[in-house]
């Protein structure tokens, strides 16, 4: 990510310590290639991505999965075609290894004892990166969340940072002119 690279340059300049994670990716290592192939196959208005990370990122939601699953098989033929003989099954069983991978991230993260954390949120990222916040903000309340990216523009930003309590800041914009001061403001 240019985005990524740009901000950590930017703190690196203020003389705060940063570094980058693309939990996109880990999630690819963690529920293999075959699996992860499966968000090509889906349109992206149906929000596959958005409804793996729900549960974790919303514990009091709750949607009536076999409905979605249905609407998202009927809606794209190749997936259906190409997902296998149990498609509820495997698309339940990958829902359900997202909080545990969620865990291991939050995991791997902490290890450099951050006290800030930063989610982007481009495409289908917002409900992971709200599930990744909310679950380091429960499990380590004295650090300090934001959010960013496409998402988070204008009445997004805002409608994010006022419903979701565990995201102490959203950036509105380009952010690589401001975050050093952001974040020593932050950190001071």
């Amino acid at each position: 990510s240019i985005a990524l690279g740009q901000l950590q340059t930017a703190l690196g300049d203020t003389g705060i310590s940063a570094h980058s994670y693309y939990p996109s990716l880990m999630f690819l290592d963690y529920v293999g290639v075959e699996d992860f192939a499966l968000f090509d196959l889906a349109r992206v208005d149906d929000c596959l991505g958005d409804w793996l990370f729900t549960p974790t990122a919303f514990p009091e939601h709750r949607a009536d999965d076999t409905h979605y699953i249905d609407r998202l098989l009927a809606r794209n033929k190749r997936l259906a075609e190409k997902i296998g003989d149990n498609p509820h099954e495997r698309l339940l069983r990958l829902r359900a290894m997202v909080p545990e991978f969620i865990d291991w991230t939050v995991t791997t993260v902490m290890k450099e004892n951050p006290r800030i954390i930063g989610a982007t949120s481009t495409f289908q990222q917002h409900v992971a990166s709200l599930a990744l916040l909310r679950v380091i903000r429960e499990r380590t309340p004295e650090i300090v969340t934001m959010m960013g990216g496409a998402n988070c523009e204008t009445v997004m930003g805002r409608a994010t940072h006022k419903r979701y309590p565990w995201v102490d800041y959203v950036v509105s914009g380009e952010a690589d002119g401001l975050i050093g001061t952001l974040c020593e403001g932050i950190l001071d």
